[in-house]
């Protein structure tokens, strides 16, 4: 496939929580056919060649395959990583492409976030873990 990878936890015996980035067909932001511009910085082509991808959460069941779960991130957004908290929430890492900033959302089994934080608290995020207590702990 061509789903690239940010990081895969087993939850139990029979399912994994993936985190990564895959491209995405979308018939309203077609392909940009101009020249990149001559003095394009870094972050700016980040943005360009990555437009057309999009961060995905999935839960998957390792026997069947199938999907029980499946988060998409904002534009401009992948998710780093992911894990499912003690209430089964999923707490997704989200980093920018283009800029070094991330948020942590908590996401209910229907794709809503019910909780955040970031706007610009943190830079990219590598890792995040749930603790018991339901604390998180966000490594950058």
């Amino acid at each position: 496939s061509d789903f690239s990878l940010g990081s895969v936890y087993e939850m139990d015996e029979n399912r994994f929580v993936i985190a990564g980035l895959v491209k995405s067909e979308d018939a309203m932001n077609p392909p940009n056919q101009e020249p990149p511009p001559e003095n394009e910085t870094f972050e700016q082509q980040a943005a360009r060649k990555l437009r057309d991808y999009r961060g995905k959460v999935l839960i998957v069941d390792r026997t069947s395959k199938a999907v029980s779960f499946e988060y998409t991130t904002p534009d401009g957004s992948y998710a780093s990583d992911a894990v499912v908290d003690d209430n089964g929430l999923v707490i997704a890492a989200e980093s920018a492409f283009s800029s070094n900033t991330g948020r942590i959302v908590k996401i209910d089994e229907f794709g809503n976030i019910i909780w955040q934080i970031g706007s610009g608290v943190f830079s990219k995020i590598n890792d995040v873990r749930s603790q018991h207590n339901g604390h998180v702990i966000v490594s950058t």
